[in-house]
């Protein structure tokens, strides 16, 4: 199931055993490497340290419209606790409004948002805001994790141009379309 990043952020975080809400996810913090959300950043007046309280996506038991559903406060570290969190958050990445360019250096937009696959919390695609001078009836664009070939503190460039991204995009909507009319037995088995 794929989740908008902004649908994780503000969702309260509740313990299966004491049936309670124990925070709030305020941030995610992305492992730039390989493109996967290491721990989310919590908010509360009921954690033992409201600065440094942070959630692994392998402690996560569910995430339904209710929250974020874990066994208990013990599922919850500081950026001490766990060695490559901390070096993760040294890193301070920042996915959101990072310039999108394509290898021939041209502007395609910014990251307005990212899709992640809510099983293995790994980014599975960039929502990209286009300059609105350049595309008024296209004002987002969806790239797939891999048609990144780059990614720094900076900026993200991908593989294809604008008009190759939406030339497969085309041809996918085209080879996934079923004509209802049109009979799946050939001719020949028909006599």
């Amino acid at each position: 199931m794929l989740i908008p990043s902004t649908d994780l952020l503000n969702l309260p975080v509740l313990s299966l055993r004491s049936g309670s809400k124990l925070a709030t996810v305020s941030k995610l913090i992305i492992n730039p490497y390989d493109l996967t959300i290491q721990a989310l950043k919590l908010t509360g007046r009921q954690l033992d340290n409201p600065k440094d309280s942070y959630l692994l996506p392998e402690d996560i038991r569910e995430i339904s419209h209710l929250g974020i559903i874990i066994n208990d406060s013990e599922d919850l570290v500081s950026s001490v606790d766990v060695i490559r969190l901390q070096q993760t958050l040294d890193l301070r990445f920042e996915l959101i409004n990072l310039p999108v360019i394509d290898k021939q250096r041209r502007k395609v937009g910014k990251v307005l948002n990212y899709n992640l696959i809510a099983e293995n919390m790994m980014i599975y695609q960039l929502v990209v805001q286009r300059p609105l001078f350049k595309d008024f009836f296209d004002p987002t664009i969806l790239i797939h994790r891999s048609q990144i070939a780059e990614l720094s503190q900076n900026r993200v460039v991908i593989k294809n141009s604008l008009n190759q991204l939406r030339e497969l995009e085309r041809q996918d909507a085209i080879d996934s379309f079923v004509n209802p009319f049109r009979s799946t037995k050939s001719a020949k088995t028909s006599k």
